[in-house]
């Protein structure tokens, strides 16, 4: 069952639609400090949608069923909607166009991020403006969107979607399958377990995998550097048009390599046998050469840059 929580930046107005337990009471509450917690129940797997404009979010799974919502400045209104509970600051709420209906008093620690306590096992749908992200130890699904503000994640546990503009992106400590794309800011993920796409215009990319299965990364202006733990089976493709690619798996890669350039080179420790077929295209300086990686072996790697160069290492750093 949905759970909706909307607020706007600093001193803005905020809005709240928390779908509770089935059979739960909704009972108006009166006006109420921002600095205090605000409790309420979860269903199990309910999805969370917030909606925030600016400032800073904190999200933070925990164990129960019972999520919390504090931070902020000003005061704000607990009641019932008749289908959940909107949360509103005194001061003016949002219109439909997001916008606020009347200008909020100063006053409060205009510092204070909003701060969200949930089981853990919910699907968090999150979307701003300019405010900066950090979600931590949430097991079930996360998609966060925003414009211009940084995304931090620790413990993800389910499916990762993230899609900023200029915002940096930044992941410790595992997720399942992710889908991350960005303009202009970088992205590190560590961790990264089954499958992980990623595309960026100017920002670099670090990805530290534990079991990936399959790794797509492309960037046009942004080095790349991938290492850790592929699959046997593992397929990567990765693309850039003026960055470096470093490519290192701390297990022997066997398979596949096809790389293509128009003005790098490429370095590769181990077993590197040219295949028949490799040629230079047409076109004056792209060339594309296919390799056997080892012996056998089912893993496929596609590298492609155009003045980049290509580093293929296996085992792990020194």
């Amino acid at each position: 069952m949905p759970i909706v929580l909307a607020t706007t930046s600093r001193r803005t107005a905020v809005i709240a639609g928390l779908s509770l337990f089935a059979g739960a009471a909704l009972v108006p509450v009166s006006v109420m400090q921002a600095q205090r917690d605000t409790s309420f129940a979860v269903a199990r797997d309910a999805v969370v949608d917030v909606t925030v404009r600016g400032g800073r979010v904190v999200v933070r799974g925990t164990d129960g069923s019972t999520g919390t919502v504090r931070g902020g400045d000003g005061q704000y209104r607990l009641r019932a909607t008749g289908v959940g509970i909107s949360l509103t600051n005194r001061d003016g709420d949002i219109d439909s166009h997001g916008n606020a209906t009347s200008r909020p008093q100063s006053g409060g620690n205009g510092d204070a991020p909003l701060v969200l306590e949930l089981p853990r096992n919910v699907r968090l749908v999150l979307s701003t403006l300019s405010a900066d992200v950090e979600v931590t130890d949430i097991s079930g699904s996360v998609e966060v969107r925003t414009r211009s503000g940084a995304v931090t994640l620790e413990k993800v546990g389910g499916r990762l979607i993230v899609e900023t503009i200029s915002g940096e992106v930044r992941l410790t400590d595992g997720v399942g399958t992710a889908r991350v794309s960005t303009v202009s800011g970088d992205v590190t993920m560590h961790g990264v377990r089954e499958e992980v796409h990623i595309t960026t215009t100017s920002g670099d990319l670090r990805l530290a995998l534990a079991r990936a299965t399959r790794v797509e990364a492309q960037t046009v202006s942004g080095d790349v550097r991938v290492e850790g733990r592929l699959m046997p089976d593992a397929q990567v493709q990765v693309i850039t048009h003026s960055g470096d690619i470093v490519l290192r798996s701390t297990d022997d890669i066997r398979g596949t390599l096809q790389f293509s350039t128009f003005n790098g080179e490429l370095s590769a420790g181990g077993q590197l046998i040219l295949l028949p077929g490799s040629s230079t295209t047409s076109r004056p300086g792209r060339a594309s050469q296919r390799y056997q990686l080892g012996s056998g072996g089912a893993a496929r790697l596609v590298l492609s840059t155009f003045s980049g160069d290509v580093r293929l290492m296996r085992g792990a750093q020194p």
